[in-house]
């Protein structure tokens, strides 16, 4: 994809949230949201990748290594349009980490480390409406099942990673099968990529004005370069981009509006 692709599409896509925004004013309430938050990335890389033909097709291209989780420093800001749909702005910055030793090629002995900036957009769908409170005396009743309110949504979005990678490898190794790895780094190489976030998150209430939310999601990517290595197959000649995921824990403020529809920046 070239720069004016790139551009156009996020033009496209940021159009599309400005005008979900004019026609959320038709709305006689809106919901703004600050929210802060930390978490856990995860990297899927060649570097500590596992073999398809020993560990399966799941494990071989979806993996999660824990040994090599890196922390990740998150901000956003959410609008609510209504009760089950709301756009939110997402700013990350995160570290990546990736090491052969836990994965299936452990000859080779690389190790990865990649910082990355994140901005993207998401709008988010809702399968339950939050309820304004609970009744503490229903929960004990023979309906207290209708009483249990956990918002869960699936989102999905678009963006741009900036990020800066620093591979160390020992040895050249000619992967098993039909692959075969270049080791080389590159001399000069893009250091930004689109991202496709998609994933799933769901918010529980604390008061008035606070929700903790855990949200789970993967960034797809259309670099193979986040770990400075790339995999080509032999017999198409093509590489596999390189994706992340982010585990994250949150805080969200909900934050009063004034006359004009725009957030006070005050607590309810």
């Amino acid at each position: 994809m070239s720069r004016y692709q790139r551009i156009t599409v996020l033009f496209i896509f940021f159009l599309f949230f400005f005008q979900s925004y004019v026609y959320a004013q038709y709305w006689k309430k809106s919901y703004y949201e600050g929210i802060y938050g930390l978490g856990a990335s995860n990297l899927m890389s060649e570097v500590g990748s596992p073999n398809p033909e020993l560990s399966g097709y799941i494990k071989g291209n979806f993996w999660l290594t824990p040994q090599t989780f890196r922390p990740v420093i998150y901000f956003g800001g959410r609008y609510m349009m209504n009760n089950r749909v709301g756009i939110k702005l997402n700013f990350a910055l995160a570290n990546l980490a990736a090491a052969d030793i836990y994965g299936d090629y452990r000859g080779t002995n690389r190790i990865t480390s990649t910082f990355i900036i994140e901005l993207s957009g998401q709008c988010e769908y809702y399968l339950l409406e939050e309820k304004a409170k609970r009744n503490v005396y229903r929960l004990r009743s023979y309906k207290w099942y209708k009483n249990i309110n956990i918002p869960i949504y699936f989102f999905i979005g678009i963006g741009e990673s900036l990020y800066f990678s620093k591979t160390q490898v020992n040895e050249r190794y000619s992967g098993i099968g039909n692959f075969a790895d270049t080791f080389d780094r590159p001399e000069k190489y893009n250091h930004t990529t689109p991202v496709l976030p998609f994933g799933i998150g769901v918010r529980f209430r604390l008061n008035k004005v606070i929700r903790f939310g855990i949200e789970a999601g993967y960034r797809m990517t259309i670099t193979d370069y986040l770990d400075e290595v790339e995999k080509i197959n032999v017999e198409t000649n093509k590489s596999w981009p390189d994706t992340y995921q982010f585990l994250l824990f949150t805080l969200n403020y909900k934050l009063k509006s004034g006359r004009s529809g725009l957030p006070r920046l005050r607590f309810r």
